[in-house]
């Protein structure tokens, strides 16, 4: 592979960036899938929030035109990498929203629309209840995605929905992690999930 996968301007206005063009977004459903060495990049504009851990939240908002998959050379069409080649060539507008309103609470929405095809929804809360290192400590949380044709159904030809549902118990103690989780996947139809992993 040999390609210019991130080349982009930005600007900070405040605690926030806006950027334009070649870069990686780091969202629930719109990511870098990056456990391998190349990730997936885009080309976009977007508006971030910068870090700051004392901020009770974080978002970011923004449109992708295009998707170099992280086994590729080549930027295509948002809407080609999720339905295939011969469709027509349309963008992602997204919008994502984590909150902390209390120590150890995480709230996490995110919404996607790719118009014709689909759109996909997020929503994941988690707790962390931060307990002393000389007691276990437990982590829960649980997340649902909701997925569903919109406008033309150019994406599978006639309307679907489906959901995922994933929840998890984690236990930490003494450097050992032992954990319980599950998952339900709705009937008839499959999540796309072309931009990342959750």
């Amino acid at each position: 592979i040999g390609v210019l996968g991130q080349i982009y301007g930005r600007i900070q206005i405040g605690d926030q960036e806006i950027r334009g063009g070649r870069q990686l977004v780091d969202t629930p459903l719109i990511n870098p899938q990056d456990n391998r060495m190349v990730p997936n990049t885009f080309e976009a504009a977007t508006l971030v929030s910068l870090p700051d851990k004392d901020r009770k939240y974080d978002y970011a908002v923004g449109y992708i035109w295009n998707i170099k998959p992280r086994d590729s050379n080549d930027f295509i069409p948002v809407s080609e990498a999720l339905a295939g080649t011969d469709v027509v060539n349309k963008g992602a507008a997204f919008g994502m929203l984590r909150l902390r309103p209390v120590a150890g609470l995480s709230l996490v929405g995110m919404d996607y629309n790719v118009q014709d095809f689909v759109n996909t929804a997020f929503a994941q809360a988690e707790y962390d209840f931060r307990q002393p290192k000389e007691v276990p400590n437990w982590i829960v949380g649980a997340n649902v995605v909701d997925q569903r044709t919109i406008g033309a159904n150019l994406l599978a030809g006639s309307p679907f929905e489906t959901y995922q549902a994933s929840a998890k118990v984690q236990m930490l103690y003494a450097g050992w992690t032992l954990f319980v989780a599950g998952s339900v996947t709705g009937d008839g139809s499959k999540l796309f999930s072309p931009y990342g992993t959750r």
